[in-house]
C-alpha cells in the first residue's frame, strides 16, 4: 500500500485547513492517508516561518525513515506545500541520499509556485508563488 504523507497550510499543524482533507478523501482507500504534524507557523517573521519549514521537513524525512521500503507520496497545501516542494528540490540534488521511497509529490497553492505554473487546462498563472519562485532545473 502507498502511503500519503500530508503536511497541512499554515496556522494547521495538526491538519483541520479544509484543502488537506478534501484532498485526502477524494483519494482512494487503495492509499493510506497521514497527515504530518509541523509547527506551521508564520509568527510575523521570516526567522519563525524559516524554523516551521525547517520542522516540517524534519518530521517528512523521521516519517519516510518509519518505513524506509514502502512507497510513499507527498502533499503539501500552502506553507505544506513550500515545505514538500523544499523537501523534494532537496532529494533531487541528493542532499537525503539514503531516502528512495518518494514515488510523486504534489502541491497544492504552492507559496514558491514558479512563472508560468498553474493547473493544466486552465490559463497560465501571472507571476510567480509568495514566498518566490521555486527553481525547476535540478542541472
Amino acid at each position: 500500500m502507498t502511503r500519503v504523507l500530508a503536511l497541512p497550510g499554515t496556522g494547521y499543524p495538526n491538519g483541520g485547513d479544509g484543502i488537506t482533507e478534501w484532498f485526502l478523501n477524494a483519494l482512494p482507500d487503495r492509499f493510506e492517508k497521514e497527515i504530518v504534524p509541523y509547527p506551521a507557523t508564520f509568527g510575523g517573521s521570516q526567522d519563525a516561518y524559516a524554523a516551521s519549514r525547517a520542522a516540517g521537513i524534519k518530521a517528512t524525512l523521521a516519517k519516510l525513515e518509519e518505513r524506509p521500503d514502502e512507497d510513499h507520496v507527498l502533499v503539501g497545501y500552502s506553507q505544506g506545500a513550500v515545505v514538500v516542494g523544499d523537501f523534494a528540490e532537496q532529494l533531487m540534488r541528493g542532499l537525503h541520499y539514503g531516502v528512495r521511497n518518494v514515488v510523486a509529490v504534489a502541491l497544492i497553492a504552492d507559496g514558491r509556485r514558479p512563472i508560468g505554473g498553474g493547473m493544466p487546462d486552465w490559463p497560465v498563472a501571472s507571476g510567480y508563488g509568495i514566498a518566490g519562485e521555486r527553481r525547476l532545473d535540478f542541472a
